[in-house]
């Protein structure tokens, strides 16, 4: 009985640490899919500015969504660090 009990909490124990790993990598994951959002937000900047370069005027409103979008992401990049940092200790 006594060996039994202690395989359950070696296997629990293992459970344990699998989760762990599983949500690092979801966190690791999410990461990844925020830094290719930023990638592209950073290429729309590039976009107007040379379009603003060419002349042409860019709605105030394309600007403000620029700028919310990557506010948002900063904020889920920031958050997602701190999960990550959280998961590995």
């Amino acid at each position: 009985m006594k060996y039994k009990l202690l395989l359950l909490g070696l296997l629990l124990s293992v459970s344990g640490q699998s989760d762990a790993i599983d949500n690092e990598k979801s966190v690791d994951i999410e990461y990844e899919k925020i830094e290719k959002e930023m990638a592209l937000v950073e290429l729309e900047w590039e976009r107007l500015f040379a379009l603003e370069e060419q002349g042409i005027i860019i709605d105030q409103k394309e600007y403000d969504a620029l700028t919310e979008k990557q506010q948002t992401l900063t904020r889920k990049k920031l958050l997602r660090q701190a999960g990550k940092n959280t998961s590995s200790k």
